[in-house]
């Protein structure tokens, strides 16, 4: 009876540990997946002569950034930052994502295909709005857990829904 009991207790204590853990790290994806969607729209600001693409592979696994006249290609990471000089590209599990296993990240709307190269892209203009007229909608997800980012198209806004 009192093993039953104690046994009970620690269920009750780590269920919501393992639950704030998966929130943890489904709203850790979200900030990186947001942080990068800024960095974007700021870079095609920045830089108007080159749009700048988000990319999403189509197994799910990460995104990279890109140069829109070169979609296939990610840009590098820029100059202070870990890992500078290396490819912009993010993928859940490994590098700069690693906290981030198991997680996937689709491009529900708003998105362009990019024939052969097996992503889907979104670009923004020279003003931080996207080409597309539609909103992009990315859908991050983690263990049952899903959270939206959208991306206004005549704004560039980037928020959580």
């Amino acid at each position: 009876m009192i093993t039953t009991m104690v046994l009970g207790i620690i269920i009750a204590a780590t269920v919501p540990i393992a639950m704030t853990n998966e929130r943890t790290i489904i709203m850790g994806a979200v900030r990186q997946v947001t942080a990068d969607l800024e960095y974007a729209q700021v870079r095609s600001i920045t830089q108007p002569s080159s749009a700048t693409a988000v990319a999403v592979f189509n197994d799910l696994t990460g995104y990279y950034l890109a140069d829109a006249e070169a979609p296939e290609t990610p840009i590098d990471l820029p100059e202070g930052v870990v890992g500078a000089g290396d490819p912009y590209a993010v993928t859940f599990g490994s590098y700069r994502a690693r906290t981030l296993e198991g997680v996937t990240i689709r491009l529900m709307a708003g998105g362009q295909a990019q024939e052969g190269l097996g992503v889907k892209t979104i670009e923004f203009d020279q003003y931080g709005r996207l080409t597309s007229p539609e909103d992009a909608v990315f859908e991050i997800a983690f263990a049952g857990s899903t959270e939206r980012v959208t991306v206004a198209a005549l704004t560039g806004t980037v928020r959580l829904e």
